[in-house]
Formats: C-alpha cells, sequence, structure tokens
C-alpha cells in the first residue's frame, strides 16, 4: 500500500513536471527615442509603435514583457548614465533612436555592457560595432545613388543645406572628397543649421546663391512648414536626404528612400492601417517588431548569442521591398528609389530605382576606417561631446 502511495505520488510529480506550463523570466526591453522637445514629434510614432508591438508580441507567446523607456532628449552624459544603469539590470536589448546622434551617444555604453541595439533609422555609416544591427539605408545606399542622379537630371550647383549634427558633417565630406572630384558637380555652397532662429537667413542664402539644386540633410526641422514652403518656393530644386521621413504633403521635393508609398500593394495597405503616421523609418519599425516576435517564437531570444544568429543574414519582404542584414552586422541590404513628392497629397512620382538590392558599406571611398574616426572625433571635441548641437542649443536655452 505504502510503495503504491508513493508511485502514485512520483507519477504525479512526472506529469506536473512535463505538462505544466512553462514558466518564463520577464524579457527586459529597453527602448530609447524623444519623448520631449522638437523632435517628439518625429520619433513618438516609432515609441508608441514599439512600446505596443512589444506588449504584444510578448503576450502572443505568454511571455512577460520588462519595459524601460527612455527620453534621448537630454544631455549625452546624462543620457548615458540612465541608459547604463538600465543596462546594469540585465537589459541586453535596446531598440529606437530616431536619428544617428542618438546611435553614436549609446554606443559607449552598449559596448561596455554587452548590450544590442536595433536601429531602424538612417544615418552616415562611418560606424563599426557588433553591438549595432542597423536597420535603414546608409550613406553609400542613399547619398551617392541621390548625388549622380541630381547630376543627371536636375543640375550641376548644388548647395548643401545640413543640421549642426555629425550625420550633415560627414555627408558633407563625403560628397566633397568622393563624389565631386570628378568637377561634374559644384559644391557653391554649404551650411549647417544650428537653431530654428536661423531658419530666415538660410532662406536669404538661397536666393542669394541661385543655386540649380539644394540638398537637403537639415532634417531637425523638416516638420517647420514655413520654412520648408519657403524653400520650396526657391527657384532652384530641392532634393531631401531625409530619408526616414516623407516629405510635407503640399512639397513638390525630390527625396530619395527605401520605400516607395504604392497603394495597391497589400502590405503597404496593411501599414496604413496599422500605423496613421507611416514613414519609412515606421516600415523598419514593423520589420524590427516581426523579427522579434518570430524570434521568440523559435526559441532564439533567450540569450544574446541566440538572437545574433538569428539575426545574422536574416532576410525578408517588407513594404519596402526585399531586405536582408548583413552578415557581418554593417547594415542591410536593401534597394532604393528616387521620388518626387506631388503637391496636395497625390501619387508620388517613381523617378528611379535600383535594379538589385544595394550593400551597405559603412565606410565608403577611399579614407580609411581610422580618418573617418579621427574628423568624427574633431566634431564631438568641438561640440562639447555630443553628436548634434542643433535644436539641442536652443531647447537648453
Amino acid at each position: 500500500m505504502k510503495a503504491t502511495l508513493l508511485l502514485s505520488l512520483l507519477l504525479m510529480g512526472l506529469l506536473g513536471y512535463w505538462f505544466w506550463p512553462e514558466q518564463h523570466a520577464p524579457k527586459p526591453v529597453l527602448v530609447v527615442g524623444a519623448l520631449s522637445g522638437t523632435l517628439a514629434e518625429r520619433d513618438l510614432p516609432m515609441m508608441e509603435a514599439l512600446r505596443d508591438g512589444l506588449r504584444q508580441k510578448a503576450e502572443a507567446e505568454g511571455i512577460s514583457l520588462q519595459l524601460h523607456i527612455v527620453d534621448s532628449q537630454q544631455a549625452a552624459a546624462d543620457l548615458k548614465t540612465q541608459v547604463a544603469d538600465i543596462l546594469s539590470s540585465g537589459v541586453d536589448t535596446v531598440m529606437g533612436c530616431g536619428d544617428s546622434a542618438c546611435v553614436r551617444t549609446l554606443l559607449p555604453v552598449l559596448q561596455q555592457s554587452g548590450a544590442l541595439l536595433l536601429y531602424p533609422g538612417s544615418s552616415e555609416g562611418l560606424i563599426d560595432s557588433a553591438h549595432l544591427i542597423h536597420l535603414g539605408p546608409v550613406a553609400n545606399q542613399f547619398l551617392f545613388p541621390a548625388v549622380s542622379w541630381i547630376r543627371d537630371n536636375l543640375g550641376q550647383r548644388v548647395m548643401f543645406i545640413g543640421s549642426e549634427s555629425a550625420r550633415s558633417h560627414m555627408l558633407h565630406r563625403l560628397m566633397q572628397d568622393q563624389l565631386l572630384a570628378d568637377e561634374s558637380v559644384e559644391l557653391i555652397d554649404a551650411e549647417f543649421i544650428g537653431s530654428q532662429s536661423e531658419l530666415p537667413q538660410m532662406l536669404s542664402k538661397v536666393t542669394d546663391y541661385r543655386p540649380d539644386v539644394v540638398l537637403f540633410d537639415a532634417c531637425e526641422w523638416y516638420g517647420d512648414q514655413p520654412f520648408m514652403s519657403g524653400l520650396n518656393r526657391q527657384p532652384g530644386r530641392v532634393f531631401s536626404l531625409c530619408t526616414d521621413q516623407l516629405p510635407p504633403s503640399d512639397s513638390s521635393l525630390f527625396f530619395v528612400s527605401a520605400y516607395f508609398d504604392n497603394p495597391h500593394n497589400p502590405e503597404n495597405r496593411r501599414l496604413r492601417a496599422q500605423y496613421p503616421q507611416l514613414s519609412p523609418l515606421m516600415v523598419n519599425v514593423d520589420w524590427m517588431l516581426t523579427m522579434w516576435g518570430r524570434a521568440l517564437a523559435a526559441g532564439h531570444g533567450e540569450d544574446m548569442h541566440h538572437w545574433l544568429e538569428y539575426l545574422r543574414s536574416h532576410n525578408d519582404l517588407t513594404a519596402a521591398g526585399p531586405v536582408l542584414i548583413d552578415q557581418h552586422f554593417q547594415g542591410s541590404w536593401r534597394g532604393m528609389a528616387i521620388q518626387q513628392q506631388v503637391a496636395g497629397g497625390g501619387q508620388n512620382k517613381l523617378l528611379w530605382i535600383s535594379d538589385s538590392m544595394l550593400r551597405p558599406v559603412m565606410y565608403p571611398g577611399i579614407e580609411a576606417p581610422s580618418d573617418w574616426k579621427h574628423f568624427l572625433t574633431i566634431f564631438w571635441r568641438n561640440a562639447g561631446g555630443e553628436w548634434r548641437t542643433a535644436v539641442m542649443k536652443e531647447e537648453r536655452g
């Protein structure tokens, strides 16, 4: 009798072990982006999509989500301290950042802690880190085709307008050193906007220089309607390098992007319904959430090693076309398109599209990575330890 009782208890224990629901430890994720200041309007759709999407994916897999959210619009030292404290609690996955200034600020902390950042936006490239998955296009994928197309279709006299940021200064240097060496394009002026108070003066300079093309990278002011309308009324053409954002609806800008909003594409219609403020950045955010959910379902999200191996050479078909994460994590292979915004909200004109996926090259051209790191260090020191002083100085008074 006693032996039978013990055998029954043992059998019940084994059945409980096999059939009791598996208890997962909470999955910690840190989301970073601008929640305040001028750039909040740009980043809030991304932050809300990541917050809601991560919760839905975790719930679908029966996993408890431990979500941390940090505002990137603060002094670099303060941002790094806050992120380092969160990562020290065991967080190894970071998502977000609205631009490369945020990415560059976080990289030292990520490398020290061993965490990984999935970044959905574009950048100047010039970054070599095993702690970054760069989902958006880099300079060789959007700047090089843009300047070649401008030369052949819009004109030779180009005025560059960027912001006081590492991105704009490095794109300008790429143009100077690599693209304009054959003198077929004349860079007549380069200006870098530091605050909103400089916008009227910038319009006056465009009037004075009368370029064939204004090559625009001051993306922090892409949503400033009076400035963009004034720029659009200038006699020359305006070509935008702000690949993560769609142009203002009342403009007729030319722009380069990885995403063409084809109304006949079912995936585009799905994204439109899900994300009212759809942009090229949001297409990559959706891709990032899809990969994270699939990794959880396949059991590849348990630790950093399995997560990285899942992402290596990962390919998908998104609303922006086929995409592939480079096997060496140097960026993402993707197609690019040059379009013209039709004022009044009509269908954008597709003017050029790459015939294959473009390989990401983090350090393009003849200059060595050490040279680019030297140029970046000089900018960072001159900017007081920040990767962008545009907007920030104005907001801090």
